[in-house]
């Protein structure tokens, strides 16, 4: 399993505001493993549904 760099606050909030990802069911950590992910490039897998809805809004490629 790949390991991805550690967003930062900053990076984690600019990345919520920019895709506008308040309200759609994602907590802290989702944000957090979706900021990480995109920031490496790397690609997410998860049973979430609103983790994945999320991570095709902002890009984020999923294991299918």
């Amino acid at each position: 399993m790949a390991q991805v760099t550690v967003a930062d606050h900053a990076e984690v909030m600019h990345l919520i505001e920019t895709h506008q990802l308040m309200g759609k069911g994602l907590g802290w950590i989702d944000a957090h493993l979706l900021a990480s992910t995109k920031l490496d490039g790397e690609t997410l897998w998860t049973l979430d549904g609103p983790l994945k809805k999320a991570a095709k809004i902002v890009g984020v490629p999923l294991v299918s």
